[in-house]
């Protein structure tokens, strides 16, 4: 028996559609070509919606079972904007979050073409500051990449057409998905609680 298999670090992706998609983190299974030095022998549990706000995700943090994993992952306030939550309600929501996740990791909203996300991201930093918290910069790494990493919608991240997003290839490299998996798996590379 593998003792690595049998001692996997449990991760919680926590989150709206850009987490719930099966382009994020897939099977868990990496081709990690040249990123080989990650290490990829993660488990991970999904606790994420289709059109969740922030408000239903902490409900769904408040009814996990208490399985301590070594990182919750989280990206949320993308309907939160789009839906127009007042900020303060964001803010306290995603407190309440961070407060029910095991080693919390926070992403910034991706671009979105229907909304300013950038006042829902300040609150992010500023929760993330505030709580010593871990922050993914997806906003940023989606500015480098054709249509910010969106799909035609605006909204989802982009997936390659004719492979995993989970395979780190140069051409997989200019999707959103792809990035999202590369920049996740690094953070919890570089996160202490998550090895």
């Amino acid at each position: 028996m593998n003792l690595l298999v049998a001692f996997m670090c449990l991760v919680v992706l926590a989150g709206d559609s850009n987490t719930a998609h099966e382009s994020f983190i897939g099977d868990g299974e990496f081709v990690l070509r040249e990123y080989s030095y990650l290490q990829a022998d993660y488990q991970f549990t999904k606790v994420a919606g289709w059109g969740w706000k922030s408000a239903d995700l902490l409900d769904a943090m408040q009814q996990l079972p208490n399985d301590q994993p070594c990182a919750t992952v989280i990206l949320i306030g993308t309907n939160d904007a789009l839906s127009g939550v007042p900020l303060w309600e964001f803010e306290s929501n995603l407190r309440q979050i961070v407060e029910l996740a095991d080693n919390p990791i926070l992403n910034t909203l991706p671009p979105d073409a229907h909304v300013d996300v950038l006042p829902y991201n300040a609150v992010i930093y500023q929760v993330a500051a505030e709580r010593d918290v871990s922050v993914i910069d997806l906003y940023a790494a989606m500015g480098y990449l054709p249509q910010y990493g969106l799909q035609y919608d605006g909204v989802h991240l982009s997936t390659p057409w004719d492979s995993e997003p989970t395979d780190f290839t140069s051409d997989n490299l200019h999707f959103g998905f792809t990035v999202r998996n590369l920049l996740t798996l690094n953070a919890l590379n570089n996160y202490g609680g998550a090895k």
